[in-house]
């Protein structure tokens, strides 16, 4: 009996040991999926054109503003509602779903381009970004517009620019600063 007793109580010990595991792994995962931008390149464009496809302010500004640009977004020192500035560019989307995202080709940015990128936030917002890679992407992708005549329509060739600051990448969607370094 004490042989079972003992045997259940190790047997007990290796179940609740792989279910706090299990919990500290599925919460990584989930912090990783929700934190600002995205770990990935793909996922930083997908994440985008899910935010615009649902009109979702939130993960607009999550996927393209890093925090500190976030709570820095004073162009030309204004204070100005980032969220009113998403809502107003949404207005001109149509609701959408977007699959089948294939990247055609990735061309890394010069070090030049993103010096540039940085000291253009920092004269725009007045803080100074940290971007370490920017990145032009060329993707195709299959939208899927809610009652329209055709169901599904490819978009196409796309190509824009995502930038990494830290370990996550971000959709580059700020044209005050995509005008000010000629990436219009």
């Amino acid at each position: 009996m004490a042989k079972h007793k003992r045997r259940m109580n190790r047997k007990m010990k290796e179940l609740i040991l792989t279910l706090i595991a299990f919990a500290a792994v599925a919460g990584i995962i989930f912090i990783i999926i929700i934190w600002d931008g995205a770990p990935t390149i793909r996922m930083a464009i997908t994440k985008y054109y899910d935010a615009v496809g649902k009109r979702d302010n939130g993960k607009y500004i999550s996927i393209c503003y890093t925090n500190k640009w976030q709570k820095n977004y004073k162009p030309g020192g204004q204070d100005v509602s980032l969220d009113d500035i998403v809502t107003n560019a949404m207005s001109f989307q149509t609701e959408a779903s977007f699959s089948d995202l294939k990247i055609i080709k990735k061309e890394k940015m010069g070090d030049d381009v993103v010096n540039a990128f940085n000291e253009s936030v920092s004269r725009i917002y007045g803080f100074k970004m940290k971007a370490s890679k920017l990145y032009q992407v060329t993707f195709s992708m299959v939208m899927n517009i809610e009652g329209a005549e055709v169901s599904k329509q490819n978009t196409g060739f796309i190509t824009r620019y995502v930038y990494k600051c830290g370990s996550r990448w971000y959709f580059f969607a700020d044209t005050l600063v995509a005008v000010d370094i000629g990436l219009e």
